[in-house]
């Protein structure tokens, strides 16, 4: 049974004996030093899982604050919710690749600015041009793309 909550905020969020009790939770923790885009991107991968095995769309995926108007995840909430529809758009694209069978991503970088998982992990106070490699991998047929982006330096006017 759900019902819908004016206690916590002045708006009302359906509460605890409906989404948080009727749905699927995940925590996702972030210690100091941890990559948060990275957590999110993993986090990504397993809501994509749990829609593809329960047969659920996007519209299904929800953040605690819908359902309990708590600050979670905060850092996802700022900026009008910026960052949650980033994270939705990283879940869109995990779930279309769960989608394509034998299919394998690799991105690699001989660039001392980025790591393997395409993260930037230095900057400079110039900008600086990287280069790095997609390759895709279907059903045994290799291909691969190179391509270059700019990191934009410390004093970038």
């Amino acid at each position: 049974t759900a019902w819908w909550c004016y206690t916590q905020v002045w708006e009302g969020r359906i509460c605890s004996n409906g989404g948080n009790r009727n749905s699927i939770g995940i925590e996702s923790a972030v210690n100091q030093g941890s990559d948060l885009w990275l957590t999110w991107q993993i986090t990504a991968k397993l809501v994509a899982d749990i829609m593809e095995r329960h047969n659920l769309d996007i519209t299904r995926v929800k953040g605690h604050h819908f359902f309990s108007a708590k600050d979670c995840p905060q850092p996802m909430l700022e900026n009008d919710l910026e960052i949650w529809y980033e994270f939705l758009d990283l879940v869109r694209a995990e779930f279309a690749l769960l989608q394509l069978d034998n299919v394998k991503l690799e991105f690699t970088t001989d660039s001392s600015y980025l790591n393997n998982n395409g993260r930037v992990v230095k900057q400079t106070n110039e900008s600086e041009v990287v280069t790095y490699t997609v390759t895709i991998t279907h059903n045994g047929k290799t291909e691969q793309v190179t391509l270059a982006s700019i990191i934009e330096g410390n004093y970038v006017k």
